[in-house]
């Protein structure tokens, strides 16, 4: 175990440890560039990536795109991609899923995997990468496995739940033990908070559909655009105000085009939640009817600030629109989130409650050194799982204004202008948006289309 200092030290990367921001980033790259320059052989590169942890994959694929290395970036998430594919390919076949044991340690054992929002989003920034590159064929295939992950979500969910329900039905026994309702009152109260967050529609993201309806609507096929902007719609017409937005793409979809051209806004505005750490100590109750109290610890999600309230957009000086919020994120991690609370928590109560019984044993068997050794040992490997792909944004907003050639689009904050962009062609556009936290400064990539 001492070879794997993860599961005792649970160790935290400069993305849990530190605030994300430019600076931060631009660090973390010239890091990056440095380790993968040491391997010269294009093979051995390759594996050096395919050998990282999924949670590195993502976090430096997103410092990748933000550093505007877009080669980098997609090899890095295609990575990830790759083992969440090997993940539910065996999960879905029925097939018994390797993993290292951790029921002495913590989840810092294990590779990272994704929630279910994230892995998602893995598809959805792959896009974002290729459109940034202008190549919308590679766009459009990641958005149509983004909406496949939507439709295999119910069932990749449900076979996460029963295999988790089995490991710790199986563990229960071994342990001998039972959690009170005392226990599951206290967590339930401290996380209660969740209640106020509510999903679209179960794992679903609207985003998805309103790309794919922007790319059909740009590449002439508007009965698929109409489809997919009334899906859209139909998640957000009663909750977000950039239902308004949606429901005139429909309308122009639906009317074959306006005869003009269009620049999308799509604004990735600030951060969504943090795991941090959250400590209890609770009772759990052992065969003899014996009341033990085990300290556990708890990812609990720390809200961040929208990096601004909006993005105002003009065309040759005149206001002409301001973003609205097409989707909540923290509203689909939150709810997620919730969705595995009971799991992530039967699981720690079982490890602490060997840990503390080992603890106990190794006092009364060994001695002073014994109790120390184990306690020292419990206290280092009792480590909530806080690993996240870190620079998804808290929402995302969007805009839509007609555009000729030769008109100049200022986007600016409410603190002041951002960016001046030049129509230099009859084309329909793109424009992305990504600001991190407030008042700081930004990253904008344009795709025509």
């Amino acid at each position: 175990l001492s070879s794997c200092g993860n599961i005792f030290a649970g160790k935290k990367s400069s993305f849990e440890s530190q605030k994300i921001n430019y600076s931060l980033i631009h660090q973390e790259y010239q890091n990056l560039k440095e380790e993968l320059s040491k391997e010269k052989e294009k093979e051995k590169k390759e594996k050096l990536l395919y050998d990282k942890d999924t949670d590195w994959l993502l976090n430096y694929g997103s410092v990748s795109y933000f550093s505007r290395d877009y080669n980098l970036s997609y090899k890095l998430w295609d990575a990830a991609d790759h083992k969440i594919n090997q993940y539910e390919k065996e999960l879905l076949g029925k097939k018994i899923l390797k993993e290292v044991a951790s029921v002495l340690t913590n989840d810092y054992a294990k590779d990272y995997t994704p929630a279910i929002y994230e892995r998602v989003f893995v598809n959805v920034y792959k896009g974002v990468n290729s459109l940034a590159q202008e190549n919308t064929e590679t766009a459009n295939i990641e958005l149509n496995r983004a909406l496949v992950r939507l439709q295999d979500a119910h069932e990749i969910f449900k076979k996460e739940v029963e295999k988790n329900e089995k490991s710790i039905e199986k563990e229960k026994k071994k342990a001998k033990f039972k959690i009170g309702n005392q226990a599951m009152a206290k967590i339930e109260k401290a996380y209660s908070v969740l209640d106020t967050y509510k999903a679209y529609k179960d794992f679903e993201n609207p985003y998805v559909y309103y790309m794919k309806g922007i790319l059909y609507y740009t590449d002439g096929d508007y009965n698929q655009a109409m489809d997919m902007f009334k899906t859209a719609y139909g998640l957000v017409k009663d909750t977000e105000p950039g239902a308004k937005v949606v429901a005139k793409d429909w309308e122009l979809a639906k009317n074959h085009g306006d005869g003009k051209n269009h620049a999308w806004v799509v604004f990735f505005n600030g951060l969504t939640f943090k795991k941090v750490e959250k400590r209890f100590d609770l009772p759990v109750f052992l065969i003899t009817n014996e009341v033990l109290y085990v300290g556990v610890a708890l990812p609990y999600l720390k809200e961040r600030p929208k990096a601004a309230e909006y993005l105002n957009v003009s065309v040759n000086g005149k206001p002409v629109a301001t973003t609205q919020r097409l989707v909540n994120v923290d509203n689909i991690a939150a709810w997620e989130f919730k969705k595995r609370l009971k799991g992530i928590v039967l699981r720690e109560l079982i490890r602490a409650t060997v840990k503390t019984l080992i603890q106990r044993e190794a006092g009364r068997r060994l001695g002073t050194l014994g109790l120390l050794g184990a306690a020292a040992f419990n206290y280092a490997t009792t480590k909530a799982d806080t690993r996240q792909w870190n620079f998804l944004p808290k929402e995302i907003d969007i805009a839509n204004v007609p555009i000729k050639k030769g008109d100049i689009i200022t986007i600016s904050s409410p603190n002041g202008k951002i960016k001046e962009i030049k129509v230099d062609a009859n084309k329909d556009m793109i424009i992305f948006v990504n600001m991190l936290n407030p008042n700081e400064e930004v990253l904008v990539n344009v795709a025509q289309l």
